[in-house]
Formats: C-alpha cells, sequence, structure tokens
C-alpha cells in the first residue's frame, strides 16, 4: 500500500512538473513571438523612415539611380536602357555605344548637351553645337541615305519621329543589326526636352550632365513660370505659325503654344480644338481670329522672315477686319526668333520662356 502511494505521488510530482515545463514553454514561446513581431514593426517603420529620406535624396540627385520618367524608361540593367518611343514601340539601346549617327540637328544638340558624340548631322547649322560643325553631312533630314548610315557601321541611329522618311528606316536597320531609337520632338517639345535629356545621359554614362547643366535650366524656367504664374490680368494670345505661303495656328502643344500655357497666356487655341492626331496646329482662319480677338499675337516663322512678314501685311492691308483684332490694333504682332519658336531651343530654353514672358508681361519682366 505504501509503495502504491509513492508511486502516486511520484507520478502526480513528474505530471506537476511537466505542466510548469509547459507553461513555461508556452510563455517563452510567446515572449519571443512578441519580440519578433517588434522586431519585425521597427525594421518595417525603420525602412519606411529609411525610404522617406532616400526619396528626399534621390529627388535631389537625379543620378543616384531614381528614375525620373518611369512612364518613358521602363527598364534599365548595367548595359542596357529600355524606353516607350512616341508609337508606343518598347525599344531597348545597349548604353555608352562608340559610334552614332544623328539624323535630326535638334536631336544632335541635345545628344552633345546631354554628354554624347556623334558621326554626322544633317544640313543647317541651328542646333549644331561648335565641336559638332565639321562632321559628315547627311543632307535633308528629310531624304537620308539608308546606304550611307549602313556604310558607317554605327552602334547607334538615332531618328526623329516628325520625319516619316526616317521613321521607315528604323526597322531596316535593326534587320541589318543595328540599333535604332526613334526620339519625339515635335509634340509638348519642353516637357520632351528633360526627356529626352534624362534617357541621352543615361544612355551615354553622363548622368552628372543632367544633374547640373539640365537641372539648372529646368530649376531657372520653374522660377520664371511661378513669377509669371502670379500675374493676376492674363492676356489671350494667338501663336501663328506662317511661312511666305501660308498660315496656321499653334495649340498648347506646339512648341510656343506649350510655353505660352506655361505661362499663364491664354491661347486662344486649345489643344482640344486640334482634331487630327498627332499635330499641334489647325488652318488660320481670320473669322476665328476676330472671334477670339486676342490681346496678342505671336508669330513663328518658317524661311524667309521678311516674305512672312510681307505676306501678313499684305493680308491685313487687304482685309479690315484685321484691325478690329485688339492686338493689331493696339501694336501687339510680334515675330518670334526662330531659336526659340521654330528649331528646339535645348540649352536656349530658359531664354525662350525670358522672351515669351517679356511679351506677355512686359511690366514684369521688362520689354
Amino acid at each position: 500500500m505504501k509503495k502504491l502511494i509513492s508511486c502516486m505521488l511520484v507520478i502526480m510530482m513528474i505530471l506537476s512538473v511537466a505542466g510548469c515545463g509547459q507553461s513555461d514553454a508556452k510563455k517563452k514561446d510567446e515572449d519571443s513571438n512578441q519580440n519578433v513581431t517588434t522586431h519585425a514593426d521597427a525594421e518595417t517603420t525603420e525602412g519606411q523612415t529609411g525610404d522617406s529620406t532616400e526619396d528626399m535624396t534621390e529627388q535631389a540627385n537625379p543620378s543616384n539611380g531614381t528614375n525620373l520618367y518611369p512612364d518613358f524608361i521602363i527598364e534599365e540593367t548595367e548595359t542596357t536602357i529600355t524606353y516607350v518611343d512616341k508609337f508606343g514601340t518598347e525599344t531597348m539601346v545597349t548604353k555608352k555605344p562608340e559610334k552614332v549617327v544623328i539624323a535630326f540637328n535638334s536631336i544632335l544638340g541635345l545628344w552633345y548637351y546631354a554628354g554624347g558624340t556623334s558621326l554626322t548631322k544633317v544640313k543647317g547649322s541651328t542646333n549644331v553645337p561648335e565641336e559638332a560643325k565639321d562632321l559628315m553631312d547627311l543632307g535633308s533630314s528629310r531624304s537620308v541615305s539608308l546606304e550611307a548610315i549602313i556604310a558607317l557601321e554605327p552602334d547607334l541611329v538615332i531618328l526623329a519621329a516628325n520625319v516619316e522618311g526616317q521613321v521607315a528606316l528604323a526597322p531596316t536597320l535593326k534587320e541589318s543589326g543595328i540599333e535604332a531609337m526613334i526620339i519625339d520632338t515635335s509634340i509638348n517639345a519642353y516637357e520632351r526636352f528633360k526627356e529626352n535629356a534624362y534617357l541621352f545621359s543615361k544612355i551615354n554614362g553622363t548622368e552628372e550632365a543632367y544633374d547640373t547643366k539640365v537641372q539648372a535650366i529646368i530649376t531657372e524656367i520653374d522660377g520664371i513660370i511661378e513669377k509669371a504664374q502670379a500675374v493676376e490680368t492674363k492676356s489671350r494670345v494667338a501663336a501663328m505659325f506662317a511661312t511666305s505661303k501660308s498660315m496656321s495656328l499653334d495649340s498648347d502643344m506646339a512648341l510656343t503654344g506649350e510655353m505660352i500655357y506655361a505661362l499663364g497666356g491664354e491661347n486662344i487655341l486649345n489643344a482640344s480644338d486640334v482634331k487630327v492626331e498627332g499635330e499641334s496646329r489647325v488652318p488660320f482662319s481670320i473669322e476665328a481670329l476676330i472671334t477670339q480677338n486676342p490681346e496678342i499675337i505671336m508669330i513663328s516663322t518658317m524661311g524667309d522672315i521678311e516674305g512672312v512678314k510681307e505676306n501678313v501685311n499684305k493680308m491685313i492691308d487687304e482685309n479690315p477686319a484685321w484691325n478690329q483684332v485688339h492686338a493689331v490694333e493696339n501694336n501687339r504682332v510680334y515675330y518670334l526668333p526662330k531659336e526659340y519658336s521654330v528649331y528646339k531651343p535645348n540649352e536656349k530654353y530658359a531664354e525662350a520662356f525670358t522672351h515669351i514672358a517679356k511679351l506677355l508681361y512686359p511690366d514684369v519682366f521688362g520689354e
């Protein structure tokens, strides 16, 4: 009997110790889990704080790996970069090409400004950097020879999206094993300037050129825009594009119209008024001009500026209706420099914005 009682006591003690052990183990596990959860929360918080600080640093220094235009540049590796062109085509380009052919001088100027070099230019001197003056001339940008390009055995060919003949060259070049990229400078030119400069600096490995030179231009323009936007009284503006034979009106998407819009001017032709996709202008109508009655007319000219002026003056003299327009009545008809309003301003963009701002707000920016 005593032995039975002793055995029962021993069993109870063992069960009691086991229960305590399980309780302690459970408590230890709970404490451990709590510690893990707390550590994870702290890591998340620290990560969020770190990301926030990192984001601010990246915004201040675009060359540190941040993609400023993720809808434009969709992928980047150590050796390649992929962007989406005007036509929605994803194009991959190898970084740091040694032999580059450029078939449009507005692109050539920006490519050099972003730290690149080229084997070629096309006819004309506007937007051709001093160091590129003696490059091989491919002739007219609208009739570039495919054979001449292939003969140069380039690593990369840069073509203009607004030149149909150049766009048609891209598939053949790619089939020949030559990388080709199509660059848009025609619609919303200032936005394209920023995007393309960024892309070019990425391709050339010269992000510091974007951080310093291009960002300096953007910062200056931001200041001009802010000052202009603060002006309470806005003017209605007609942005016209004229040759010696024809005239049209620029919308907010055209080179001059975009700057007018950014500076707070009220363009009489909105982007929504342009019904043809990919276009930024509509044919000129004196009836529409009289109806809209702008206070300012800005005229961009292609070709002989004196011939254009003669054509405009002739229209005004032959049609008294022009004198009903406030801009004509108050002598606020201005002819814009071609380097600001026809050819892409590139590194002169701040000068172009300043020139337009002075015409819009002479009391604020001076004549």
